[in-house]
């Protein structure tokens, strides 16, 4: 009833080949549904050695989040090694986004996931080990 979901996101875990994934997927390995007008809770962890952070951005371009409250505090200097934050996002009509670490070379490097705003349904999350190949992400 709530029209709410939850995201953990962590940073950095496990490290395996690359350090710059959330929870084990990087460069859209990992993809989100939601709802337009739901509400998804991040709640961004960093297990990683290096700084990183979680933001909701339009594309591959953006260097700053869509709204300043959709993302971890200082997205560019990112959250020290076992620090954690949480936001609210909720996209108000259907899009796609993506959430990424802002840090320096961080989504560069795969630190990014992808997030379609839909009409209607029900949130779902998928995670595949090849990247998505999105045009517009």
């Amino acid at each position: 009833a709530s029209r709410t979901a939850v995201l953990t996101l962590i940073a950095g875990y496990p490290s395996g080949s690359t350090a710059f994934n959330y929870n084990g997927y990087s460069a859209g390995g990992l993809e989100l549904t939601l709802p337009a007008g739901w509400t998804l809770q991040v709640q961004c962890e960093n297990r990683s050695t290096v700084p990183n952070s979680c933001a909701v951005v339009s594309d591959r371009r953006a260097t700053a989040p869509v709204d300043a409250a959709w993302s971890t505090h200082n997205p560019v200097r990112g959250l020290p090694a076992g620090d954690s934050e949480s936001f609210a996002f909720s996209p108000p009509a259907p899009a796609d986004y993506r959430i990424a670490s802002l840090v320096p070379g961080s989504e560069a490097s795969g630190m990014w996931m992808l997030v379609h705003a839909v009409a209607a349904g029900e949130p779902r999350i998928t995670g595949t080990a090849a990247p998505n190949s999105c045009a517009t992400c």
